[in-house]
């Protein structure tokens, strides 16, 4: 399973007086960690679920980062190759913002910070 660790950051909102509107998305790093299965530099289909519903997919080489936005507030499950490698979100105190990522999960094998 993935290590998460929050990346917090500042916002910057410039409007003409209006309240900023609540942020409804935030952005997920995902970096899959090496195995025997799935060894580093192999090619993986990865998906965010929301439940049953996939928020993002796209694919990446094992060790390296995948970001997207997903859904503040919930859970995500994140898939490689079909396989659960971690969960998280905001929903459990993972809530960020600014420039970079606002959550990163990784492991062992992968850059120790995501890109921003």
């Amino acid at each position: 399973m993935l290590a998460i660790a929050a990346v917090a950051g500042t916002a910057a909102l410039l409007g003409c007086g209006q309240p900023a509107a609540p942020a409804t998305s935030q952005r997920l790093a995902v970096c899959v960690s090496p195995t025997d299965a799935m060894p580093a530099g192999k090619e993986v289909a990865v998906e965010m679920r929301q439940g049953e519903t996939v928020v993002a997919a796209g694919s990446t080489a094992v060790g390296t980062v995948y970001q997207a936005e997903v859904p503040i507030g919930t859970d995500i499950d994140v898939f490689a190759d079909g396989q659960l490698v971690g969960t998280g979100g905001s929903s459990q105190g993972n809530e960020g913002g600014g420039e970079g990522p606002t959550m990163y999960m990784s492991g062992p094998g992968c850059p120790a910070t995501a890109p921003s």
